[in-house]
């Protein structure tokens, strides 16, 4: 059983905004161990949007989920053996709405003999002082409170989201200018793409320092586009909400 915050200027700074829907999360999975043939776990996930920024030990567990809602139940879960971004996709998408971000998992191994799995599974972890509780247990909800805050480390998680479409300051109508960084003359791929289908891709050249790219949008429909730009193993995402 765990729980850990992710704070309104973190959830900005993935480009997260009110009013968004989470739809995935993804954890990173560093052992390429599994659950032993014939066994499964059951494993939850639940969202909760908080103004708290910061947890104290020890906490109910019937606490802390209070107003949580259940996004993810499966009774028969196992990682498999990839290691990496694992991801989940959520049984239902969940509201974003501008706070903190809570995030809960509950993960019990079913009963069964022999060894549960092939070996541990462990999970990328960052430095995050005071935002994550933590507590085994042999079943699922089996604690009374979590006590336990992991050395002040957190689990490195993706959230997968689609846009409300809000945007703060959306292109004008028929053109849009991105720019992406260079270190030296090289050639310059570029496509936009709405709901995962590319409408519009192209090439350029960029000179050093940096390259402006300006694009024609007249005859696109309205809504949400992402625009990449890639060069010489540089990336560059930029939202686009066409009204």
């Amino acid at each position: 059983m765990h729980i850990y915050i992710y704070s309104a200027s973190e959830m900005a700074a993935a480009g997260i905004q009110n009013g968004d829907q989470i739809t995935a999360i993804s954890w990173y999975k560093l052992s390429g161990f599994e659950m032993s043939s014939g066994r499964t776990g059951t494993f939850s996930i639940r969202l909760a949007n908080s103004s708290n920024t910061s947890y104290s030990s020890p906490t109910a567990w019937s606490t802390l989920t209070s107003g949580s809602t259940v996004v993810y139940s499966n009774s028969s879960y196992n990682p498999g053996t990839a290691t990496g971004w694992i991801q989940v996709s959520l049984s239902s998408s969940f509201t974003y709405t501008g706070g903190s971000l809570e995030v809960f998992t509950d993960w019990a191994v079913n009963s069964g003999s022999g060894n549960p799995s092939t070996g541990k599974f462990n999970w990328r972890t960052s430095s995050a002082s005071g935002v994550a509780l933590g507590v085994s247990a042999t079943t699922v909800g089996g604690v009374a409170s979590l006590s336990n805050s992991f050395g002040n480390n957190r689990p490195d998680v993706k959230f997968s989201f689609t846009s409300s479409g809000s945007c703060i300051d959306p292109p004008t109508a028929g053109s849009a200018i991105s720019s992406i960084s260079t270190v030296c003359n090289s050639s310059v791929n570029f496509g936009l793409s709405l709901s995962g289908n590319t409408v519009l891709v192209n090439n350029g050249t960029t000179s050093e320092d940096e390259t402006i790219v300006s694009l024609n949008l007249e005859n696109l429909s309205s809504g949400v586009y992402f625009l990449t730009l890639k060069t010489f193993g540089v990336s560059k995402t930029d939202k686009l909400v066409i009204q």
